[in-house]
């Protein structure tokens, strides 16, 4: 998912450390998990003639579940994306991973 691919590394100046297209890694063709969203009929109270986005909405909490999941299963809170092995190993030892 694109929870384990996408994210930038900062340091202590929030400047991007990786800014590079061959260091960052979106998901290709293929690469992403099939996902089954159902509609939600109940109008936006707040839009033009109650309508909804449709873009990304069923994938917001992905990212969440699976920080979630691999936060009880490795013992340690996980709150930065992407969600990779160096992560939470560096999050196990104490280290801070998204910045320098």
């Amino acid at each position: 998912s694109f929870s384990s691919r996408e994210g930038f590394l900062f340091d202590n100046e929030q400047r991007v450390l990786n800014p590079q297209l061959r260091t960052y890694r979106p998901i290709r063709f293929g690469e992403h998990l099939e996902y089954i969203v159902e509609f939600v009929e109940t109008p936006q109270i707040d839009a033009p003639y109650g309508a909804r986005g449709i873009g990304e909405h069923g994938l917001i909490g992905m990212p969440a579940a699976l920080a979630n999941a691999l936060s009880l299963a490795a013992g340690v809170p996980l709150n930065e994306l992407p969600l990779v092995p160096e992560l939470i190993w560096r999050t196990q030892k104490g280290d801070s991973y998204g910045s320098v």
